[in-house]
């Protein structure tokens, strides 16, 4: 996924026009510069809240898609703030701002009185189709180790010690055994207790258990393979006047062999996420002859999130079919490579809460 800025080109609106005049032109240059799919995907949610003291405050429906924001486009939407009618210093991404802002002024009525349908931001489910595994404990109930973050770090940074966080409850009779390194500095806090792991010799594990339960740090110096998860996926294409696209996340999961000194047995240690480097080729011979990896979407390199391409008739496809594809996604990390399969399909229209 290219996230280089492009010079400005379209007229910057009049000075005089209202913040809310410009925030609409930064929208169209947004959606001019990135395309329509990270736009309907990433950028169209975004709201303005207010312009006050210099300071621009937007609006997002999401944590997940205001972290997003900061990391890849608030750079360039600070540029182009710059270039309104109002001095901006500075431009601040905060959740749900619009949203609150819209419901207290519907709460209230236009004649005080209480409004019966609070208005609500579009979009505000747009982030959950990237979606997580939760899993939690009574904060009042037994002990339990739910995980451990972050769970892999490279060795090299435990020579002094490497501080990472059990997430639990009831940790005060934690045990942690370690294997080829040794734990330190065990300190409670509000989400389990944080713990120091250092190693002298590379690669170490470390388990902390209580309860009957278990999760487990590495600390790595390298993996015998890797293997992606999921192995397969289903995206899906969207925009216009449609569901937007539904993207998918994957993870480069690495691996020690175990004891028999053999890949892909019982005996493997799953060592943890580890940072790769994505990419996706056709998967098969029709893919190969439609070129759908270069329709589908576009696979963001470093974090393995690939965005679907728009939905719709593409003229520049063999029957101007649409931008469905069978791809192979591929990992690279530490000089091993992996594959999965992803599917790139059509909107889905009806979408139940519950699936």
């Amino acid at each position: 996924m290219s996230l280089k800025t492009r010079p400005i080109d379209h007229p910057v609106p009049a000075q005089g026009s209202s913040s809310h005049h410009h925030w609409r032109w930064i929208h169209s240059q947004l959606k001019r510069e990135y395309g329509p799919a990270q736009y309907e995907r990433w950028l169209k949610p975004l709201r303005l809240a207010a312009v006050d003291g210099g300071v621009a405050q937007i609006s997002v429906p999401t944590d997940f898609i205001r972290d997003w924001v900061e990391r890849n486009y608030l750079s360039r939407i600070r540029t182009l703030f710059a270039a309104g009618p109002e001095p901006v210093s500075d431009v601040r991404v905060v959740v749900g701002a619009a949203e609150q802002k819209a419901e207290r002024k519907a709460s209230a009525g236009a004649d005080g009185a209480a409004a019966t349908r609070p208005v609500r931001a579009t979009g505000a489910n747009i982030g959950d189709s990237l979606g997580g595994r939760l899993t939690g404990a009574r904060a009042d109930g037994d002990g339990v180790v739910l995980g451990v973050v972050p769970p892999t770090a490279p060795s090299e940074e435990a020579a002094a010690g490497k501080t990472v966080q059990v997430v639990g409850v009831g940790l005060s009779q934690m045990t942690a055994e370690a294997a080829g390194g040794v734990v330190e500095n065990v300190s409670p806090n509000a989400a389990g207790a944080s713990v120091s792991l250092r190693t002298d010799v590379g690669a170490s594990i470390y388990d902390f258990s209580v309860g009957g339960t278990t999760a487990r740090a590495t600390l790595r110096d390298g993996v015998d393979r890797i293997a992606v998860e999921p192995a397969f996926a289903i995206a899906r294409v969207g925009g216009g006047e449609g569901p937007p696209p539904v993207p998918a996340h994957f993870k480069a999961i690495g691996y020690w062999n175990g004891p028999d000194g053999e890949p892909d047995t019982a005996d493997d240690i799953r060592v943890g996420e580890i940072p790769a480097d994505w990419s996706v080729a056709n998967n098969g011979e029709i893919a190969e002859t439609m070129n759908d990896a270069a329709f589908a979407g576009e696979m963001d390199p470093a974090t393995g999130i690939f965005m679907p391409a728009s939905a719709g008739p593409n003229p520049k496809r063999p029957f101007s079919t649409n931008n469905a594809g069978d791809l192979k996604i591929v990992a690279r990390a530490d000089g091993h490579e992996a594959e999965a399969h992803l599917i790139v399909t059509v909107q889905r229209f009806v979408d139940p809460p519950i699936r």
